[in-house]
């Protein structure tokens, strides 16, 4: 699959809460919009494609974000629990990953999400393999 980019024409939507991050990642993911996903994530953001690694900045986390786009790999997130403290929200997800080998993958999520001055949330911190 060809990671494809954003409809520019019409507004993007945008995560009014921490919930709707989760939403969206799965949207996108599965429209294969490559340029909506990094979208979703502060420029300095941290993310951890795999249990061995931890990437930061835009560029290196859409050079990950390919590779789940090309792979065609589809996701559901179901909400554990999420904590808020003023702007910013730890989010924990039960995640069921396909498209990357015959098996789904399981995992727990961890992800630290801050308000923007805009009003919309991003993730700082999205790390699926926290706990492993």
């Amino acid at each position: 699959m060809t990671p494809r980019t954003a409809n520019k024409t019409a507004p993007a939507k945008v995560a009014e809460t921490p919930e709707q991050l989760a939403e969206l990642f799965v949207e996108r993911l599965a429209a294969g919009d490559l340029d909506g996903l990094v979208e979703l994530y502060e420029p300095a953001a941290v993310f951890a494609p795999n249990p061995a690694l931890e990437v930061g900045g835009s560029a290196t986390i859409r050079e990950r974000l390919a590779g789940y786009v090309e792979a065609g790999a589809r996701i559901t997130l179901d909400a554990r629990r999420i904590v808020m403290a003023e702007d910013i929200a730890l989010i924990s997800t039960h995640a069921r990953v396909v498209g990357f080998g015959a098996e789904p993958l399981v995992t727990t999520t961890t992800e630290v999400a801050r308000r923007q001055a805009d009003g919309r949330w991003l993730y700082a911190i999205d790390h699926p393999f926290f706990g492993h």
